[in-house]
């Protein structure tokens, strides 16, 4: 009996610690990925609203105890515009990535408000923290619009890419907004933390998906592991859902447009496009390169750095797909 009390102990010590070790190879997983600030890059150049001739005015709020600044855009007097386009952007540094989208929402009647989330470039917060803040401040860009004089009278579209499109699917559970653009958006967070994770350690990644949801649940709290896909259908609010079939950073088969449903929502599948479904093909080309240049930084001198990145053609990394364009300005424009 004392011998069979034993193994029992023993293995119950050895399932509670494989389930701690497990726990904390995920807590580890998520302070690589987002345990760090996300800023300009200084060898990369960056358009500015001068670059397009938008108006500017500077704006903040709270999010817990950060503050999250950002800008409202516009081409035409703000009192003309009247469809708000709050935007979300993607992993990186900021609103400032997306210039080129922002002033073309705002050349074709729409006024634009976009923060900088928690951890990003103008923002206070020393990390991202995880996918789901995207979530967080895109409700407090909503909750700012819906007080804010200048803006609270006019219908409100959230339009977010990347991360940032997850988050405007998702905070329709938490705000009003009268219409949501998603481009390249995961369903959930752990199934593409879970797929990054799969592509450096191989199958074992699998096992790691509860405990990545653990880790979520700990810093997201109710944002946390919201099915991006359920929660527009769940919403009714008329979406616009636009993927890339050649994304390897969200596959479709991770992503909400895989699983959205829901006669408010409209899905829009890229052909021969990857993760930047707004952007040309060439432009996803150049980009590329671009993303190489920056992966063997490492290996260059300073010299080489600057003859590299001072050479890039950036308009045409940033040059746009108008037929998508203009099917998500139509889109804005008929909600």
């Amino acid at each position: 009996m004392k011998i069979f009390l034993i193994v029992v102990i023993a293995l119950a010590a050895v399932y509670i610690l494989y389930r701690a070790g497990m726990f904390i190879f995920a807590s580890v997983i998520y302070k690589a990925a987002f345990g760090k600030r996300f800023d300009k890059n200084p060898l990369l150049k960056y358009y500015s609203a001068d670059d397009y001739n938008l108006t500017v005015q500077a704006v903040q709020t709270k999010v817990g105890k950060n503050t999250i600044r950002g800008f409202i855009y516009s081409f035409y007097p703000l009192e003309e515009c009247k469809r708000l386009v709050i935007f979300a952007h993607g992993i990186g540094p900021g609103q400032c990535a997306y210039t080129t989208e922002i002033a073309y929402f705002c050349k074709n009647g729409c006024a634009v408000l976009a923060f900088d989330a928690v951890g990003c470039n103008l923002s206070d917060g020393k990390k991202l923290g995880s996918l789901e803040i995207a979530t967080k401040c895109l409700a407090a860009a909503v909750q700012f619009a819906d007080k804010d004089e200048r803006l609270k009278a006019k219908k409100k579209i959230a339009v977010g890419h990347s991360l940032g499109a997850y988050a405007a699917l998702c905070v329709t559970q938490f705000e009003q907004v009268d219409g949501v653009v998603a481009f390249s958006s995961p369903d959930t967070p752990s199934g593409v933390i879970c797929y990054l994770a799969e592509c450096a350690i191989k199958k074992s990644a699998k096992k790691l998906k509860p405990y990545l949801k653990a880790v979520s649940r700990l810093k997201a709290g109710k944002y946390a592991n919201i099915s991006a896909s359920m929660a527009i259908e769940k919403s009714g609010v008329k979406a616009l859902i636009l993927h890339g079939d050649s994304d390897i950073q969200v596959p479709v088969y991770l992503s909400a447009y895989a699983y959205a449903k829901g006669s408010n929502v409209n899905k829009v599948m890229c052909a021969d496009k990857g993760h930047n479904t707004y952007n040309t093909k060439r432009a996803e080309e150049q980009l590329a390169v671009l993303s190489q240049g920056l992966a063997k930084c490492g290996s260059m001198s300073g010299q080489e750095q600057a003859d590299f990145f001072s050479t890039r053609d950036y308009s045409a990394i940033c040059e746009e797909d108008m037929s998508v364009m203009s099917a998500v300005s139509d889109f804005i424009m008929t909600v």
